[in-house]
């Protein structure tokens, strides 16, 4: 077995329209990971390849990169799009992941790290329970059949998946196989957040919430509002970037724009598309009106 200290296992769900941003998790893991090689669990659905090699920049040449092509296990007409349907691989990709890994962390990609991880990493709580992680406060996030009639949660502490340490040795002890734990995943009552109330759900019991005022900031509005102050962290250790507003896009999230292109401009393709937007601005603002019959041009 690995020794925690010795190797960190990252793992990341991705496909072709957030490869910028997974690149970017990893990044942010790497450029916060001291004395310690990382492992990447890079997992998509095998009938849309993608090419891990672009996730290898910015990485030690003693740090791996490992792909997961996994089959899809869910129907696609339960998205709707309000979801990546990338957000379903973390549910099956541990059974591709080898017997003699402990623990992996696993981020999403709208994550960065920004902080020595090897605490959350490492915490003793991991040993005992599946799922290790921060808690979720969004009251529409936790569907209404959860809660007994008193109101309490009956899968309390309802985690955030966005960031969780997954112990894979209790987690296929209690699930051995893909089959076993899909058929759990079936009987979720009502899944309105899919993934993350599955994996409350069929691991009720056996999950631990840890130090939410130290590892980790919700930088959407909607989580701002609802987390008390006592559990807004001044400095976390992950930024998770959750909410439709983005940093990546052109009007999101401007107070931690600045904190997720800290590590964003060192990625393949940002690096491209940043130097052509500000090529294109330059030329505007120098020859506006070439660039107005330009154009014109080309709706014609």
């Amino acid at each position: 077995m690995q020794k925690n200290c010795d190797v960190v296992n990252l793992l990341v769900a991705t496909d072709r329209n957030y490869i910028s941003q997974t690149h970017t998790t990893i990044v942010s893991v790497r450029a916060n990971l001291q004395k310690c090689h990382l492992i990447v669990y890079v997992a998509y659905y095998s009938d849309e390849p993608i090419n891990v090699d672009v996730f290898k920049t910015h990485l030690c040449s003693d740090d791996q990169i490992i792909d997961l092509p996994l089959p899809r296990r869910f129907q696609r007409t339960k998205f709707a799009g309000r979801f990546n349907e990338a957000i379903m691989l973390r549910l099956i990709a541990p059974y591709s992941i080898p017997d003699d890994i402990d623990r992996i962390l696993y981020l999403d990609s709208d994550v960065i790290a920004n902080g020595d991880i090897l605490p959350f990493y490492k915490r003793n709580e991991v040993n005992s329970n599946a799922l290790c992680g921060t808690r979720e406060w969004l009251p529409w996030s936790i569907d209404p059949s959860f809660l007994s009639p008193s109101g309490e949660e009956e899968i309390s502490p309802y985690l955030n998946s966005g960031v969780m340490v997954i112990n894979l040795r209790l987690w296929k002890r209690r699930y051995p196989d893909l089959s076993s734990f899909l058929s759990a995943a079936r009987s979720v009552p009502k899944p309105n957040a899919l993934d993350q109330d599955i994996l409350n759900w069929v691991f009720r019991g056996n999950k631990y919430s840890c130090g939410d005022d130290k590892y980790m900031r919700f930088c959407d509005k909607y989580h701002t509002i609802h987390t008390p102050a006592s559990f807004k962290a001044k400095k976390p250790v992950f930024y998770h970037f959750a909410g439709p507003h983005k940093p990546w896009q052109i009007l999101g999230m401007p107070n931690y724009r600045r904190i997720y292109w800290k590590y964003g401009r060192k990625t393949y393709p940002w690096t491209f598309r940043i130097n052509l937007a500000t090529k294109r601005f330059l030329y505007i603002l120098l020859f506006p009106k070439r660039a107005i019959l330009r154009r014109l041009k080309r709706i014609d």
